[in-house]
């Protein structure tokens, strides 16, 4: 049997949800039954792609559009559900590997590095991308401003230092004291890392 969830009915998830979208879910599923399911798998896609397809009609008939976009289905509140999403993934795929593991006898441990899941929006991912294929080169304002948006941008347009800003608090633990993405006074902005593959 194949059937579908939406991450805001997932029972242990239901008050953060109510949190976040100020909605609580009557109908949740326990988590142990999607626990059950021989194969979970994840189907991701961007709140904003998520968003045009509401506004297309896709989802939701004409008449609860407007109103579904404009509160429910926000863009903040896709983003904090996408990232429960991932994150609930994460942890259903961290205990298969520990069930493995015990199953087949392995205690030593295994050579892998710790990751970490952060949800970005589009424009985030974008800039983090352009960061990352300059890394250790002083990128201006100006530079990533043409990256990122073309000719768009005014010559006074502060998006840049704003999404900086924004990505720095998701990648870094303090994002007033940056590590990772330094600020070159009068110069503009650089990755402080060595990238082995993107």
């Amino acid at each position: 049997m194949i059937t579908t969830v939406n991450v805001q009915h997932l029972e242990s998830l239901n008050d953060v949800v109510a949190e976040i979208t100020g909605v609580q879910q009557r109908e949740t599923v326990p988590d142990d039954v999607v626990r059950r399911a021989e194969q979970v798998e994840l189907v991701d896609m961007t709140p904003q792609a998520l968003r045009r397809r509401m506004a297309h009609g896709h989802i939701y008939p004409s008449v609860a559009i407007d109103t579904a976009l404009g509160h429910y289905f926000r863009e903040g509140n896709l983003t904090a559900l996408r990232e429960l999403a991932l994150l609930w993934v994460a942890d259903q795929v961290d205990e298969g590997l520990e069930r493995y593991r015990r199953e087949h006898g392995i205690t030593g441990t295994w050579v892998a590095r710790e990751r970490v899941v952060v949800a970005l929006t589009g424009g985030e991912y974008d800039l983090l991308l352009a960061l990352l294929e300059r890394a250790n080169r002083v990128l201006t304002r100006d530079m990533l401003l043409d990256l990122l948006r073309g000719r768009q941008a005014g010559p006074f347009d502060r998006a840049i230092d704003v999404a900086v800003s924004r990505l720095r608090r998701k990648l870094e633990d303090d994002g007033r004291r940056a590590q990772l993405i330094k600020t070159v006074r009068g110069g503009g902005y650089v990755l402080a890392a060595t990238v082995e593959r993107i």
